[in-house]
């Protein structure tokens, strides 16, 4: 048996080499283009993203601002409150030394046979000499 010479045993290990070393190096390549194409997927969820919570942040500040707002408005309608409630209380006071210093009057007056009016009880007479009148 004879061996075959080697120089073509190494042409074809050669070729061999070389075509798996192509196939290699265009694996290498659709490998190369499809993590560029996810990296810019990628890189464009994450500008998305960004945006997103740019967005929610100036959201939230604008909603932290309305709150700050109606805290200040519930302050000052508290106060408005409480000041309308002291005025309500006063009035209330006023109210009531006025009515005792009716209710003192109308009784001092009948006690005394005046009433303040010009005609009813507490006048001496009878009630032709007074004016009044029955019928």
């Amino acid at each position: 048996q004879a061996t075959p010479p080697i120089g073509p045993r190494l042409q074809k290990r050669d070729v061999q080499e070389s075509s798996r070393l192509s196939a290699l190096e265009a694996r290498c390549r659709q490998l190369e283009r499809n993590l560029a194409s996810k990296d810019t997927e990628h890189s464009s969820k994450v500008r998305s993203l960004e945006e997103k919570c740019s967005r929610a942040a100036r959201e939230l500040e604008r909603r932290e601002r309305q709150v700050d707002e109606l805290v200040t408005q519930g302050q000052a309608l508290k106060q408005h409150l409480k000041d309308r409630e002291n005025d309500w209380k006063e009035t209330s006071e006023q109210t009531a030394e006025l009515e005792r210093e009716v209710m003192s009057r109308h009784r001092g007056g009948v006690a005394t046979g005046r009433s303040g009016s010009q005609g009813g009880r507490g006048r001496g007479g009878s009630p032709s000499q007074r004016g009044d009148r029955f019928e």
